[in-house]
């Protein structure tokens, strides 16, 4: 650590004002070329002075004392300017002395090792610059260090009445400024030192007599002590004879400036012929000296204690002690304003700093601080910043000189004086008030600074004014961190010194940065990267300044540090300044190493890239040796920089088994090829065949097999990181060919090692595609292994072994260019690529070494580089070459650019031999499902419709691995034949696309060469086609329940054209039902079913699903009740479709012919007819076993009647018009025909027309030839549109819906002011169908998640069906099972119906349909019917395709989906499918299913004066959807009581059939069991639908509200009318008559049952009759599914 404190003390000294006569002057200018202040400069330093003083409360003793003699005239600080421009030259001149152009050799070491070096020894210059920087900033008006503090008068000593030549002088002296200014302390002050002294020149002869006198004649007016003489000039004018060397006057002596000021005059005298100090004799040296002494001890320093005392009497009375303390706490501080005026020297203000800086130069430190610190408090108050900066700054100097006894570094440990450094620099930065009040908008009282540029020029008093605060800050900064480095703290010191440069002209800045910059290297350990960040600052700083010598300097000294660094901006810069430096001084090939890095600029503008480019190339013009030229030993070839080559990621284009078809084919991962070609060659690669799992290795490196006669690319990017074009020619590869005939690779097998003796190097020059030459070196070693010679850039004799491709591109600004070069291998041996080389803008030579990064061993088995790393084998740059093999070649590309959703497409694949061998073992792997490959070519030349229809264009597969099945196709081609060479091979491929987007195509043709090659026993063909999807049709179907027949199920299906696809026609649509699985069919090995073994057994043909245009009489009554009276109306007996009445309009396929212009859409209204159950069951009667055949009730679900019904006696309902029963039955069915009819017309506009007008669908014009394709046999259809063998789902019914319900808990939506049932809430398991299919695994009828359908009107998916969902709310009317009415309560919640179904909770829909015993979850249930699906074929009229598929026919097929529930036909109809179905009619075609879309119902005429009681017969039509047997129980009524309740009462009638007398109440045969009569049970059954059963039955009546036993008990056989026995009179509600409790042993998957019931009304009104319920019983799985009824609305009025 160095002491700083005497140099702190030696730029602080007393001075002194020295004023003379121009005739004392001229005494001593004329004769030595000196003025007096030059003469006593050299002895201002006086030691041993022992002069006691008192300075406050302590007295010392001045042993030691310096004191600056300056001119009056010269006592005014200089302009900031001129300040600047004298600066400049100083820092120039030093540097031109001091700054070397090399670095400084081992900087680093030498700041590492114990001793670093000092930095004075660094930067002398800065040394030099901070002096004269100081010492021009003296004479400032804040502070009064510099103020003269004793005056010097001199004349001649000859002169008559010197006392008057005194006053003259006095009189006629001009002032300094600031004494003018009453700031300095005035000459004028009867008590200001004065001193007078008589200049005796002994050359010119004058009389010392008279000199004498006159300091006898000044002592007796001045003081004796205040007077001196001094004899000069005693020399004779000889140097010999002189006393002073010939520099001892010049090292006082400072650089003028044109502005004068900074104490020296503007301009020196010239030196005289003898030279500086000729005629000055040693004793008048000695003479000066002790004048000098004399001056000091007897005038200056006794006057300086007189004024000392003084002045701090003064600023004790008038701020210290305690009152003076009070009255500034009371006055307050002046933060909110602020001032730079200097102080008056009488003013306490000025007093005070007079004080501090008086004692601060008697080196009274502690008085000294205390008195700045007294003063800091009023500059602070007042607001004056300069001056509280000043008093800031001193306290610091205090603080660090006020201990001389401790070390610097303890004095900073105690007090830290940095802090008092940086604040007197905030203050000193802060702007002048001249500057605010100039800068303050007008009106504001300069209390504000305004915008900048906003006001207007600042005067030039404000701006110098602040430049030299600017100047003043920095000057603080430079002490502090000269402090700071004294006591070891660098980085404190560099902190500051980079706080103060930023806002500082470029030259102090670059010292600065300069000085921090070197401090980064102090600290331990030292920081290089700052070190070296900040000594570039410098260095932009220095060159902006002008100051280049020593911006290189510092640019040398930190070039090394930034090499290769990625520091783009600042190595960019460092080469530039360097570059131009080197051209400048004639060092050329540094200037090029500089200009070749500053190539790679494609940050800068394109004009600046431009001009680093040319001016690269035009140093580069004259040189012949590039290679020469080399820094660091690296090659100028090596490190050129443009183009931008991709070193580590190259790739080889090589085919060795597996060859590609192009680009798209390369880009697909390895691995799916891998996984492709695993179907072909299964079983053959393993360790058992020769070479089928050897490990390609050779020396420990992995090594890629090529074939000798084809090219082996790498692809290598080029990219043009600038604004400017590029020329780029002579681009080759670097390579090195060993034959395979080489003595010393002989006999050693693929691990031999090629002898670089006998190894042909292929380099700089190769051939063109014309030319048939290579270049191997003369020396044959090759050029880029670790330490050999690279290879000389000329032109090289040409090889007959290879042959190298030369390429040629131009590379635009920007552009990146992969460009694939290529080396033909002519003949079997290892091949090595390396690199590569170019020439850029036919100038410069460039070359690169390939890197390619590979993956590490974990267990290497050497040091060596091919033992470490390991490359995948499209980045293996070792090739063996094989001899000749066969190769397959994809003859152009054979896919469409597009194609529709949908579309079928045929295309031809042409493959070619195009190797030297045939091929064996054809096969093909397709690697998308939506493509297959026939197992014939014969179609090829077919058009489209003879192919399909073709029972040839079948799909045959071969066995692929499990864990490709369902993604890959195998197809074994052309077996027992050989591919020759240059044949070629034609063969159809089928492409059926069903999504949107990209369809990609991978597939792989395999072959194997009739002579297989060690190593190579296969050839694969990997091609990759792409076809854009465009979308075309949608299908969106709704689907609902048919209101009349529970086997059928109505459809819209919307569909839409692409507005920007072409006009489409719609021509055929079928219906594709999954049939079961049949037992003698099995499982294949790849995954599809396949036949077993045919019999001979016929089977019958399995009837499936079948649809029908909405107006067709599908479900009509047959033309024979009897015959066909248990089957649907589309059945017959035997399973097949029926040819009579109704079942003819319903088919598995409908012709069509609906046009579609793009943009339009059309509506086709179906019915679908759902297929068969196995075997069908006749209906049994509901009560008795006896059958009523020629008096059955009305038809449910065929929709016909029995032969007709019986007049109803007294007491029974009769219908509103007499008409025949059959034709009432056949009015019910068609009145909710035609209103579900009218509903689903309801968006296609009045009498059908769709959505253009025109009525939709018609036939007319319908292609005959596509209505023959044939979509369920065998084939490519069949291959594309195979699904599933499971059957449909039953549907979850969500719980807690919250809706609007109707009576029968239906949830509504009013629509238009009609209220339409809504669709319940379903949340659907796994669905077939599902998402639209996607390219890629989109196979049709995968099963897939369906989403909750959102309600919606009967168009858009409502259910017209029964509802399982009950409102949360109380319904508006009847309950869900039975009326409540006064007196009789609701079932309570959660209870239990009579037949052990599952629990109903309060406010809560039905429980899961899975249940497993009341609220118990279960697993779903399979529905009877099979899935299904419609195929809607359709074709383009006119296409617009161009190009090789222009003219072909175009058609495809189109699935339904609907986009808005997520689901297919299938998940539609599914989500409206009930475990169990059920269907209530009543008289005059009253039917739960009309009552459910909001109709009121017929009505009923009855007279009730005949018959109080009316009762009317019903009948209830079940179906079972599940895909198991069930067992039904129907109830009606709720609340039933036993026939013995006290409120109970009975009714018979003859109607009911013959039974049992009627118990009365409480007779014991009514005791008993419920179904038990007075003699003996008496059961109820009801068959399956169809069967007429008996209308007679026992019927044994509730209460009103509630519903009939258990079972039809014992009643009487014979009843006349209605009797009442005891109980309730009649009310008027309905109750329920006849049996109460039905059960069904056994109804079939798919089968239906019909039930015979009767409700019984008191009076006229409107009725909504509800309360029944079906619990089927799946004893298979344990289920139990309740399904409740939905209300009957019929009107009943007197007759």
């Amino acid at each position: 650590m160095v002491d700083i404190r005497p140099w702190l003390q030696e730029l602080y000294a007393p001075a002194v004002l020295v004023a003379s006569t121009p005739a004392a002057e001229a005494l001593i200018q004329s004769k030595n070329g000196l003025g007096l202040v030059d003469l006593l400069r050299p002895y201002a330093s006086a030691f041993g002075l022992n002069v006691p003083v008192r300075v406050g409360e302590t007295s010392v003793r001045v042993q030691d004392l310096r004191v600056r003699f300056f001119d009056v005239a010269t006592l005014y600080q200089p302009p900031p300017e001129v300040i600047e421009e004298h600066l400049q030259e100083v820092l120039k001149v030093s540097s031109q002395r001091s700054a070397k152009l090399d670095p400084s050799p081992d900087l680093l070491q030498r700041f590492m090792s114990d001793n670093p070096p000092d930095m004075r020894e660094l930067t002398p210059w800065f040394e030099a610059y901070r002096s004269e920087f100081m010492r021009l900033l003296r004479f400032g008006d804040h502070e009064t260090l510099d103020y003269p503090v004793a005056c010097v008068y001199a004349i001649p000593a000859d002169v008559q009445n010197p006392a008057s030549h005194f006053d003259t002088l006095v009189a006629q002296l001009a002032p300094p400024p600031l004494m003018q200014q009453d700031v300095m302390y005035t000459l004028r002050d009867k008590d200001f030192p004065r001193h007078y002294l008589l200049l005796l020149d002994s050359s010119t002869g004058m009389n010392e007599k008279r000199a004498m006198d006159n300091l006898t004649a000044i002592r007796r007016l001045y003081g004796e002590a205040h007077c001196s003489i001094l004899r000069i000039n005693s020399g004779n004018g000889d140097r010999a004879h002189s006393g002073a060397p010939v520099d001892f006057f010049a090292r006082y002596q400072f650089t003028c400036l044109s502005s004068g000021g900074a104490g020296e005059p503007r301009l020196r005298p010239p030196p005289p012929p003898g030279g500086v100090g000729a005629y000055l004799t040693v004793q008048d040296l000695d003479s000066v000296g002790g004048f000098v002494r004399e001056f000091l001890c007897r005038t200056l320093l006794p006057k300086l204690e007189d004024r000392i005392a003084r002045l701090n009497a003064s600023i004790t009375a008038a701020r210290r002690g305690l009152r003076n303390r009070l009255n500034r706490f009371w006055k307050g501080a002046a933060e909110d304003r602020q001032t730079d005026r200097p102080y008056p020297w009488h003013s306490v203000e000025g007093q005070m700093r007079q004080l501090g800086d008086l004692a601060f130069l008697m080196r009274q430190y502690p008085f000294a601080e205390s008195t700045y610190r007294l003063a800091a408090q009023d500059y602070q108050a007042e607001g004056n910043s300069k001056w509280y900066a000043g008093v800031e700054e001193m306290i610091g100097l205090c603080s660090v000189l006020g201990e001389p006894v401790d070390p610097i570094a303890a004095v900073l440990l105690q007090n830290d004086p940095m802090k008092y450094f940086m604040r007197a620099y905030e203050h000193y930065t802060k702007p002048p008030a001249a500057v605010l009040a100039a800068a303050a908008p007008p009106g504001s009282g300069g209390s504000a600074v305004g915008a900048p540029g906003s006001g207007p020029p600042l005067p030039p008093a404000a701006l110098a004014a602040s430049k030299i605060g600017r100047m003043l800050a920095t000057r603080v900064v430079m002490l502090g961190a000269a402090v700071q480095c004294a006591a070891g703290r660098y980085r404190a010191a560099s902190d500051a010194l980079m706080r103060a440069q930023s806002e500082e002209e470029n030259a102090r800045a670059g010292l600065l940065l300069e000085q921090s910059a070197y401090c980064m290297l102090y600290i331990r350990p030292p920081l290089v990267r700052k070190f070296a960040f900040q000594m570039v600052l410098a260095g932009i700083r220095y060159i902006c300044c002008g100051q280049k010598r020593i911006a290189i300097h510092a640019y040398r000294q930190v070039l090394a540090q930034y090499l290769g660094r990625r520091w783009k901006y600042i190595e960019e810069h460092l080469h530039a300044v360097l570059g131009a430096q080197c051209v400048e001084y004639g060092d050329k090939d540094r200037a090029l190493w500089h200009y070749c890095a500053l190539l790679d600029c494609g940050h800068r503008p394109a004009a600046q890239q431009q001009h680093n480019v040319g001016q690269f190339l035009n140093l580069l013009a004259g040189v012949r040796d590039q290679l020469a030229i080399a820094h660091d030993g690296v090659s100028l070839v090596d490190s050129l920089p443009l183009p931008l080559v991709n070193r580590h990621d190259v790739r080889v284009l090589c085919s060795d088994t597996a060859c590609y078809s192009g680009p798209a084919a390369r880009a697909v991962p390895e691995s799916s090829w891998l996984k492709m070609e695993a179907c072909c060659t299964s079983g053959s690669n393993n360790w058992l065949v020769e070479g089928g799992g050897a490990k390609q290795e050779r020396d420990h490196e992995e090594y890629t097999m090529c074939v000798s006669g084809e090219e082996v690319g790498v692809q290598v990017e080029f990219r043009n990181p600038l604004a400017v074009k590029l020329k780029v020619s002579n681009v080759r590869l670097i390579c090195n060919f060993t034959h395979e005939s080489d003595p010393s690779a002989a006999g050693k097998g693929p691990v031999a090692i090629p002898d670089s003796s006998n190894t042909s190097t292929f380099a700089a020059t190769g051939a063109s595609s014309s030319s048939q030459s290579s270049n191997p070196l003369a020396d044959g070693s090759h050029p880029l292994l670790p330490g050999a010679a690279p290879p000389a850039i000329s032109t090289q004799p040409g090889s007959e072994y290879l042959h190298v491709a030369e390429a040629q591109f131009t590379l635009h600004p920007g552009e990146a260019l992969v460009e694939v070069l290529k080396v033909l291998p002519r003949a079997p041996g290892w091949l090595r690529i390396t690199g590569v080389t170019w020439t850029l803008n036919g100038t410069a030579h460039g070359r690169i070494t390939f890197d390619v990064k590979g993956r590490r061993r974990k267990k290497p088995k050497g040091e060596r580089p091919g033992q470490l790393k390991h490359f995948p084998p499209h980045r293996r740059l070792l090739f063996q070459v094989v001899p000749a093999m066969p190769r397959l070649e994809l003859l152009g590309d054979p896919l469409p650019p597009a194609l529709y959703s949908g579309e079928l497409c045929r295309v031809l694949m042409r493959i070619r031999n195009s190797g030297g061998l045939p091929l064996r073992s054809l096969a093909l792997v397709v690697g998308h499902p939506e493509a297959v490959v026939p197992a014939t070519d014969a179609n090829k030349d077919r058009p489209l419709l003879d192919s399909l229809t073709d029972h040839r264009e079948v799909v045959q597969l071969s066995k692929v691995p499990a864990s490709a099945r369902g993604t890959l196709q195998l197809y074994r081609l052309w077996p027992g034949r050989e591919l020759a060479p240059g044949e070629v091979l034609e063969w159809p491929l089928w492409l059926h696309p069903r999504g949107q987007g990209t369809l990609k195509l991978p597939i792989v043709w395999y072959g194997e060469p009739a002579a297989p090659k060690s190593g190579m026993r296969h050839r694969t063909l990997r091609i990759c086609g792409s076809v854009s999807v465009q979308p075309l049709l949608s299908a969106r179907p709704v689907v609902w329940p048919s209101p009349t027949h529970l086997s059928q199920y109505l459809l819209r299906l919307g569909v839409d054209n692409s507005k920007d696809a072409e006009r489409v026609v719609l021509q055929q649509l079928a219906a594709v039902t999954v049939p079961p699985l049949p037992p003698h069919h099995v499982a294949g090995a790849s995954g599809v079913d396949t036949p077993a073994t045919p019999t001979n057994t016929p089977r019958p043909v399995p009837v499936g699903w079948r649809m029908s245009m909405l107006g067709d009489t599908v479900g009509a009554p047959a033309s024979s009740a009897a015959s066909t009276a248990g089957l649907p109306g589309n059945a017959t007996p035997d399973g097949a479709p029926s040819t009579t009445g109704a079942s003819a309009a319903a088919a598995r396929s409908l012709p069509l012919a609906v046009p579609l212009q793009p943009g339009e859409s059309a509506g086709l209204f179906l019915q679908l007819l759902a297929p068969p159950p196995a075997a069908q069951q006749l209906r049994q009667a509901v009560g008795s076993s006896a059958s009523v055949a020629a008096t059955g009730g009305m038809s449910g679900v065929t929709g016909g009647a029995g032969t007709g019904i019986s007049q109803p006696p007294s007491g029974l309902a009769t219908p509103g018009r007499a008409d025949d029963p059959s034709a009432v039955a056949a009015r019910a069915v068609a009145q909710a025909a035609e209103a579900v009819r009218s509903l689903a017309l309801a968006e296609g506009g009045a009498n059908g027309a769709g959505p253009t007008g025109r009525a939709s669908p018609y036939v007319d014009g319908s292609d005959s030839g596509l209505q023959q394709l044939n979509l369920f046999g065998p084939g490519v259809l069949a291959h594309f549109y195979r699904r599933g063998r499971r059957g449909m789902v039953a549907a979850t019914p969500s719980l807690g819906a919250a809706a609007a319900t109707t009576p029968g808990g239906l949830p509504q939506q009013r629509t238009g002011g009609v209220a339409t049932p809504g669709m319940a809430t379903l949340q659907q398991p796994l669905l077939p169908g599902g998402l639209p299919p996607a390219l890629g695994q989109s196979v049709s009828f995968s099963p897939q998640t369906q989403g909750v359908g959102a309600p919606g009107g009967p168009m858009r998916g409502a259910s017209f069906g029964p509802t399982n969902t009950t409102a949360a709310g109380g319904f508006q009317g009847p309950g869900p099972l039975g009326p409540v009415g006064p007196g009789r309560p609701a079932m309570p919640p959660g209870a239990i119906g009579p037949g052990g179904g599952g629990m109903v909770p309060a406010g809560q829909g039905q429980a899961a349909v899975a249940a497993v015993g009341p609220g118990r979850p279960g697993p779903p249930l399979m529905l009877a019917d099979p899935p299904l699906d419609l195929l809607l074929l359709w074709h383009v009229a006119s296409s617009q395709r161009t190009g090789a598929h222009q003219g072909r026919q175009r058609l495809g097929l189109c699935r339904p989906y609907d986009p808005q529930s997520n689901r297919d036909l299938s998940g539609c109809i599914q989500a409206h499918t009930t475990p169990v179905r059920m269907l209530l009619t009543g008289p005059n075609g009253a039917s739960s299913a009309a009552s459910a879309t909001g109709s009121a119902g017929p009505v009923v005429r009855h007279d009730f004066r005949r018959s109080p009681l009316a009762v009317l017969p019903l009948r209830l039509l079940v179906r079972n959807n599940t895909a198991l047997e069930a067992r039904l129980q129907i109830e009606v009524g709720e609340g039933w009581n036993s026939n013995d309740a006290p409120h109970s009462w009975q009714a018979s009638t003859s109607l009911l059939g013959t039974s049992h007398a009627v118990a009365p109440v409480g007779a014991p045969g009514s005791l008993g069991q419920p179904g038990v009569g007075a003699a003996g049970p008496s059961p109820v059954s009801a068959g399956p639908t169809g069967g007429n059963g008996p209308l007679g039955q026992s019927v044994m009546a509730g209460a009103p509200g509630g519903g009939g036993g258990a079972g039809g008990g014992g009643m009487g056989s014979s009843m006349m009318a209605i009797t009442y026995q005891a109980g309730l009179p009649p009310c008027p509600e309905y109750t329920w008559v006849g049996p109460s409790f039905v059960s069904v042993p056994r109804v079939q998957p798919g089968g239906e049952a019909e039930v015979t019931l009767a409700v019984s009304v008191f009076r006229p009104g409107a009725y909504s009759i509800s309360g029944y319920r079906c619990t089927a019983f799946l004893e298979a799985t344990g289920a139990v599914e309740v399904q409740r009824g939905e209300p009957l609305c019929f009107r009943v009025e007197g007759a």
